[in-house]
């Protein structure tokens, strides 16, 4: 579990996606003895760890907390073990502001699924299935009875050259494999589910750099691409 940063290495702000160094003056994170008696875990300890963005346009905080035991030495100093419960506590979920261009109703089912990825993974894939069928309704103009037979649509269109210029390959290609389960071992034939965890994680996954398009890349105009050169819009939780 790494939970504890080091100052003058590179960080990226998770509200805005701005790479910086670290400095002093923006960076506070100690571990705090909790005096009680007769936990059964032991002697608690906390760890708070605090920084400030030093984009002029964000400026915010992220925060988060760590839970760990410590043993007591006597005049020496405390051992801390391992630490075992970690919390982020802002920004509350990984979600990353979207444009305006994207329709309100499709924001609001990501934020939602990134809110309660963790607390929820079925909710939360639920709500990512309905926001990825907005998409493809909303931009790409196919409605079908199915998710999976839209999805298997966008993808003949991109390989026809009738796809809109927003969607790429690439994207459609991690669509599909973030729906495809191994092959079922009574039939011997290739299955497509939804699968909690996976799905839950389907934009974090879908939009890390090494794909070129995210939701954003949709709605924008032909020739615009956001995927590694704009990630204050990227749907990433780094």
């Amino acid at each position: 579990m790494i939970f504890a940063v080091e100052v003058g290495k590179n960080w990226r702000c998770p509200y805005c996606g701005h790479a910086q160094v670290l400095d002093l003056k923006r960076v506070e994170q100690n571990w705090y003895r909790q005096r009680v008696e007769g936990w059964k875990g032991g002697t608690p300890t906390v760890f708070l760890g605090a920084i400030v963005c030093a984009n002029d346009d964000c400026r915010e905080l992220s925060l988060w907390a760590v839970l760990g035991t410590v043993v007591d030495r006597g005049a020496r100093e405390d051992e801390i073990k391992s630490p075992f419960k970690s919390w982020t506590l802002l920004p509350p979920s990984s979600a990353k502001p979207q444009p305006d261009c994207i329709p309100q109703p499709i924001r609001n089912d990501y934020y939602e699924a990134c809110a309660i990825r963790d607390l929820s993974p079925k909710a939360s894939a639920t709500t990512t299935r309905r926001c990825l069928q907005g998409m493809i309704r909303d931009f790409c103009g196919i409605s079908k009875k199915r998710l999976i037979e839209e999805i298997d649509e966008l993808d003949a269109r991109v390989h026809d050259g009738t796809a809109p210029a927003g969607v790429q390959p690439d994207t459609v290609e991690a669509i599909d494999a973030s729906t495809r389960s191994t092959s079922c071992a009574k039939s011997g034939t290739s299955a497509r589910t939804w699968r909690p965890t996976s799905t839950s994680s389907w934009m974090l996954t879908l939009t890390r750099p090494k794909y070129s398009s995210s939701l954003s890349s949709f709605y924008l105009p032909s020739g615009m691409s956001l995927g590694r050169r704009g990630p204050s819009v990227w749907l990433s939780s780094n």
